[in-house]
């Protein structure tokens, strides 16, 4: 079935990019390169290269605070934004300027929250925040913001090993259809997940808690801690 395949495809493409992290987990001092539209560059030719043509699809690897993030949000076109092992801990108010924005992925930083900024990405369907590293405390625990719901086009939300503790109150307003978490600390199981009407395919493992068999029979997929 077509929707079936494509929940496989976003947790394979999750687990892809999380693995991808992992062999760059220790490349802190390496140069950063970026996956432009297919086509891997070094950071010093970023800026001539992104001037010349249409950007649609930008992946950054081993990038900090000491490169700047202007040329990536001067990105008009850009469809798919992600990064991997790079060294900052909060995501610039100015991403907010790329309105054509689909997928966003965050792998391997120390981001615990998101700018409320965001939700000016009107077109955003895919969300990913995998493998939060705080240095000492790994993985150092992430917070769903409580904007998430304000998203209109977001269906597709990933958090893999970050910790999570909970979901916001309104996270059942939000138009998600397919839900990955992997990782949590929850006490009990978020009852948020039971009052979602868009909810098709959950993941819901390695939490500690349960998922009630009421919301698993309702759904079309789940793979839940049982």
């Amino acid at each position: 079935m077509k929707t079936s395949t494509c929940w496989l495809s976003t947790l394979m493409m999750l687990l892809s990019a999380s693995s991808m992290a992992v062999s760059q987990s220790h490349l802190t001092d390496s140069i950063p390169f970026f996956l432009i539209n297919d086509d891997t560059i070094m950071y010093s030719n970023f800026k001539e290269i992104i001037s010349e043509g249409d950007v649609r699809e930008i992946s950054i690897s081993n990038y900090s605070l000491r490169h700047s993030f202007d040329s990536i949000f001067q990105l008009s076109e850009l469809r798919s934004l992600s990064f991997f092992n790079c060294d900052f801990d909060s995501v610039p108010e100015e991403i907010k300027k790329l309105k054509k924005l689909e997928r966003l992925n965050f792998a391997y930083t120390k981001i615990t929250a998101l700018p409320e900024e965001i939700t000016r990405l009107k077109k955003l369907k895919s969300l990913s925040i995998s493998k939060t590293d705080c240095g000492n405390i790994y993985p150092c625990e992430f917070t769903v913001p409580e904007w998430i719901y304000k998203l209109p086009n977001l269906t597709e939300l990933c958090i893999y090993d970050c910790a999570i503790e909970r979901l916001p109150p309104r996270f059942h307003k939000s138009n998600i259809r397919t839900l990955i978490i992997h990782g949590g600390n929850f006490s009990s199981f978020p009852h948020e997940l039971n009052h979602m009407s868009s909810l098709d395919y959950l993941v819901f493992s390695d939490s500690g808690v349960h998922c009630p068999i009421e919301l698993r029979q309702k759904l079309k997929s789940c793979l839940c801690d049982e």
